[in-house]
């Protein structure tokens, strides 16, 4: 944050000084924000967030997404030491 971006460093009083020091204010909030909406559009190209999304989508329909998934992995578990016996 630069320096002479901060509210707080404003010094007096008046109608102008507070003026000042409140679109300060504004102007870290909408960095804030900013950065904020950036964090989370990262987040939501993730892997995990679309694994999230999956499942929760499952759930709105009734299903168990994980519990199918965990079911899945567990018949191919399965398989593969079948396959591994032989």
């Amino acid at each position: 944050m630069i320096v002479s971006a901060v509210p707080d460093l404003i010094q007096g009083d008046g109608i102008g000084q507070d003026l000042i020091r409140v679109i300060r204010k504004i102007h870290q909030v909408e960095r804030r924000l900013a950065d904020l909406e950036h964090e989370l559009t990262t987040i939501r190209a993730t892997d995990v967030w679309l694994l999230k999304e999956k499942v929760d989508g499952a759930r709105t329909s009734g299903q168990d997404q994980l519990q199918a998934m965990a079911h899945y992995l567990r018949q191919q578990i399965a398989a593969l030491r079948e396959e591994a016996a032989l």
